[in-house]
């Protein structure tokens, strides 16, 4: 009999649980990679049905669950650089001086170039099916962006390229 009394205890206890809410996840994910500059991501979250901050990061609640982008990091003053981010999984390619630097990561990485002047082009592309994340792709040269490009399709495509 006491068993029964713990059971109908433990299923009311659920019950109250899942009414209120509690059962909601967030969080964010900065995997390492394989080259660059990587600054942990930070998630922002953000009322729903406030409007982006482009670039910046926003949190959307869809259903029960609260999804979190990564901020993008700063990409130094001086120099050039390939600025990518994505909350998932990329992999993608920048060439500069004739060399190809092969890149697979998440979140938002920066990629130092060793380049003074000439083409510069890079493409990355989304390693899932999402359509709610964007992928961003940049080319920084000394703290002012030449080029970028977007893209949220299912497994897109984001390329730009500048000359420096």
């Amino acid at each position: 009999m006491l068993w029964i009394a713990i059971a109908i205890v433990a299923l009311a206890l659920v019950f109250v649980v899942i009414t209120a809410g509690c059962t909601q996840s967030a969080g964010t994910s900065n995997s390492g990679g394989t080259s660059g500059t990587s600054v942990a991501p930070s998630g922002t979250p953000q009322a729903t049905g406030q409007a982006a901050q482009s670039p910046q990061a926003a949190a959307t609640t869809a259903s029960a669950s609260t999804f979190y982008q990564p901020t993008p990091v700063p990409v130094p003053a001086t120099g050039v650089y390939i600025r990518v981010g994505y909350l998932g999984q990329y992999n993608g390619s920048y060439t500069a001086n004739g060399v190809t630097q092969d890149v697979r990561n998440s979140g938002y990485q920066v990629y130092p170039v060793n380049l003074t002047a000439g083409p510069i082009t890079a493409a990355f592309e989304k390693m899932d099916n999402t359509a709610k994340h964007n992928l961003t792709v940049e080319i920084w040269e000394n703290g002012n962006v030449l080029a970028s490009n977007v893209t949220s399709a299912p497994f897109g495509t984001a390329s730009a390229s500048a000359t420096v």
